[in-house]
């Protein structure tokens, strides 16, 4: 659906169709050049601590094993779970490809810390106490049901975007 909004924009559709190819051009120019590590539009998840900083290419989380990390001193673990679609791909968000959910939690819950593997039903399960969580860090059933992780704060965003602000980032393939 698509309407005319008060400035004359076709409000409902997207004016970055495509943006979500890596090695597609930039709609601007970057002030310095660009680190080469990456394409310059791979998706990444971007997680900082104090001075420290992490990127974790995005495409390498899909269908794996939860990724633990440690930023800083904190033990954090990174997930994936299929079911969005990029709003920078197609003309519609609904026709945009799957680009999935990340989620970044610190790994301790009640002062127990925990490792995760992915779920037959496509959450997640601690290895500890076999408790399942969904993709938001809320476990859903076995003993810890009804706790929650501790979300991280995390950008998920493009590598130019990232790696601008913290060129000296590690890199997690």
């Amino acid at each position: 659906m698509s309407s005319a909004g008060p400035i004359d924009r076709p409000y409902g559709t997207n004016p970055y169709v495509g943006y979500d190819d890596p090695n597609g051009q930039l709609l601007f120019e970057l002030p310095d050049a660009p680190d080469k590590r990456l394409p310059v539009k791979e998706r990444v998840v971007g997680i900082a601590s104090g001075t420290d900083h992490v990127t974790i290419v995005r495409r390498a989380l899909v269908g794996g094993t939860p990724l633990e990390v440690v930023v800083g001193h904190r033990q954090l673990v990174v997930w994936h779970k299929p079911g969005q679609s990029s709003a920078v791909d197609a003309d519609t968000v609904a026709g945009g490809a799957e680009v999935g959910t990340i989620g970044v939690f610190l790994r301790v819950v009640d002062g127990r810390r925990l490792r995760f593997e992915r779920g037959d039903d496509g959450g997640f399960r601690d290895s500890e106490t076999g408790s399942q969580w969904d993709v938001l860090g809320n476990s859903v059933a076995g003993l810890l049901k009804g706790k929650r992780l501790t979300p991280y704060q995390h950008l998920d965003t493009f590598w130019f975007a990232w790696a601008t602000f913290h060129p000296d980032t590690d890199l997690v393939r």
